[in-house]
């Protein structure tokens, strides 16, 4: 298991996953804040796992360069895709919150 930095994570991610439909910046990738809570980014089915060691981030080489080429694999049918229509109704309060 190769550990890598996330400056060569992101790297990797960018330079398999180019030709990708959906767009994705590989900064996003790094540094999502969820991934300091749980360790973990997950794309698809494939769990990237962050690794700290002496106060330094650092990733799994073998899931970036699984997880990006599952990314790039992906193909996106416009006939597939459907539009939502929000049903929430927001209502300007102290919290911001949404009510049903």
């Amino acid at each position: 298991m190769a550990q890598i930095s996330p400056r060569l994570a992101r790297t990797y991610f960018a330079e398999i996953a180019a030709d990708s439909a959906l767009p994705l910046a590989p900064d996003d990738l790094v540094h999502m804040v969820r991934r300091r809570q749980h360790g973990h980014v997950v794309i698809g089915d494939i769990a990237i796992r962050c690794y700290k060691n002496r106060s330094r981030w650092t990733y799994d080489e073998r899931d970036i360069r699984r997880a990006a080429q599952a990314f790039a694999d992906f193909h996106l049918d416009l006939n597939d895709v459907v539009e939502v229509l929000s049903t929430i109704k927001f209502f300007p309060r102290l919290g911001g919150s949404s009510v049903m």
